[in-house]
């Protein structure tokens, strides 16, 4: 019925009334608690911590919240409060108070004193958004960014030959307004909607991103991944323009102010085959990198390169840790990397022209950006949208690599990003490339492979 994760635990509820405590990423069943009450049935978790949480029962047309603590193994009903609504399905924290979503009424309700756990009244209640469609539909699952309430809509048609249309609506709850609807293709309803790619909290606490990139900007059916958001994560990102200084110093100035980011001057980096530089060159005209890790094409074969462990490894990990482990989990993080570079776009109309990038490693990854510098002349085409995009230097965000997209520098100065593909599931098969090595990645021949 209801599965939300607080940090290292997930709490599962079933309609049983069972809540399982589980530990995260071990899946260990930490207990199976029975919270529910006679004629009511937990329709939603919210976690208040690593062991107390929220549930909430539906009851024939009645709510209510119940507090439960785990201690020692054991869980405690600790006090039990009345809901203004019939059916809620989802519970999200959102500036002072709460949101709830009441299916049996389509409405979404701010609660204003459910933090007051002592109390025994009914909690109350205001009605900020209803569902004025006369359509037959029925809302189910909710997340907040920025504001925006993203709102899950199924609707329910009644003909012989009953068909279920998804859609997200999107709600400002700052000036109450609806702002649209987008469809989602689905062969059935909607049951949650979440931004785990901004915090693995997102399913019950509202979300907050820094950047004048705002919510997505696209929304794109089940074909590609329906995301284009920021992870909402800061770092600082002169520990890399340090490493670069040094790489600098070690390579010299032979080949120039570019020298490091030349294969020319990378000597004691490993190389892609020839032809990746070449594919290179025509998409992305003047555009210079540093690759750190690489795959094949089908992501079965993972490389690193030598300049990851001898310069990048001890800054970057850190850095890497900082922004993913809140999606992944502690420890996590370093069996996921699929594709990793430094990327370089020179100044003076130096462009990455529009493009899809290929399966698999476009449809199976999650695109990262960490922008290291940064100038008010790049621009962005994403989804067949141009934008003028203001990120923050150190501002992590993902960008949906399997739509259409580009970038040009207008500006007078290097645009630079460090750019991470990471998995859902992790691997095993990394391989360590020595100095100077040539990897033919199309038919994964690097010669002799250390593990």
């Amino acid at each position: 019925i209801s599965m939300m994760r607080y940090e290292d635990y997930i709490f599962v509820a079933s309609e049983s009334g069972n809540v399982l405590h589980i530990h995260y990423p071990d899946m260990a069943i930490k207990g199976a608690y029975f919270v529910s009450s006679e004629g009511a049935k937990v329709s939603a978790i919210h976690p208040l911590s690593d062991n107390m949480f929220w549930a909430i029962l539906n009851n024939n047309g009645k709510s209510e919240v119940v507090s439960v603590v785990i201690w020692d193994g054991v869980a405690s009903d600790i006090g039990r409060r009345e809901l203004v609504g019939n059916e809620y399905t989802d519970l999200l924290r959102w500036e002072d108070g709460y949101l709830a979503l009441d299916a049996g009424s389509s409405s979404l309700i701010a609660l204003s004193d459910l933090d007051e756990a002592s109390s025994t009244s009914a909690v109350s209640g205001e009605t900020i958004w209803t569902n004025q469609n006369e359509l037959n539909e029925v809302v189910n699952g909710f997340s907040v960014v920025n504001d925006i309430a993203f709102i899950g809509v199924n609707r329910l048609d009644e003909s012989e030959d009953a068909t279920e249309v998804a859609e997200v609506l999107f709600f400002d709850l700052l000036n109450r307004v609806e702002l649209g609807r987008a469809p989602i293709k689905s062969s059935g309803p909607i049951n949650a909607v979440s931004a785990t790619h901004l915090s693995h909290k997102s399913c019950y606490e509202s979300i907050g991103i820094n950047s004048d990139l705002l919510l997505p900007l696209a929304i794109k059916g089940a074909e590609t991944k329906p995301y284009q958001m920021m992870l909402g994560t800061h770092v600082d990102v002169q520990p890399i323009l340090d490493v670069l200084e040094q790489i600098k110093a070690d390579v010299g100035d032979e080949y120039g102010p570019y020298g490091i980011w030349m294969i020319e001057g990378q000597q004691t980096n490993a190389f892609n085959d020839g032809s990746w530089y070449s594919d290179n060159d025509k998409a992305k005209p003047g555009v210079l990198s540093i690759v750190l890790m690489f795959s094949s094409l089908r992501c079965d074969m993972m490389y690193k390169f030598p300049w990851w462990s001898k310069y990048f490894e001890p800054v970057l990990q850190p850095i890497l840790d900082q922004i993913f482990e809140p999606v992944f989990g502690k420890g996590n993080v370093n069996s996921k990397y699929m594709r990793m570079q430094l990327a370089l776009i020179q100044p003076d109309v130096t462009e990455i022209k529009e493009h899809w990038d290929m399966p698999f490693y476009s449809t199976m990854g999650h695109r990262v950006h960490i922008p290291i510098t940064w100038n008010d002349g790049v621009r962005f085409a994403l989804g067949g949208k141009n934008l003028t995009a203001h990120l923050g230097v150190g501002d992590a965000f993902e960008v949906d690599n399997a739509v259409s997209h580009g970038v040009v520098n207008l500006g007078s100065s290097d645009r630079i990003h460090l750019v991470v593909d990471v998995l859902d599931d992790p691997v095993d098969n990394y391989f360590m490339l020595t100095p100077g090595q040539k990897c033919a990645l199309k038919d994964n021949d690097c010669g002799s492979l250390p593990q």
